[in-house]
């Protein structure tokens, strides 16, 4: 994360699971994120997730930035 400032930087995390470093850097990029007002988002992907949920959760984090 070079500088949370920047209006250019959002982030989604792509996780497969919720565990080991994906824990640790979970917690540590959500609180720089939020320091700097920024939306975090998470999205959990393994082999049964649907396709059309995470396009959902997308298109809600580009609203949330729109407004």
């Amino acid at each position: 994360m070079a500088e949370c400032g920047d209006p250019a930087i959002n982030l989604v995390q792509l996780v497969s699971f919720g565990c080991g470093v994906d824990a640790i850097t979970t917690d540590e990029v959500r609180s720089i994120l939020q320091a700097g007002g920024k939306l975090y988002t998470q999205l959990k992907i393994d082999e049964i997730s649907n396709p059309g949920a995470v396009r959902i959760r997308l298109r809600s984090l580009f609203a949330a930035l729109d407004q």
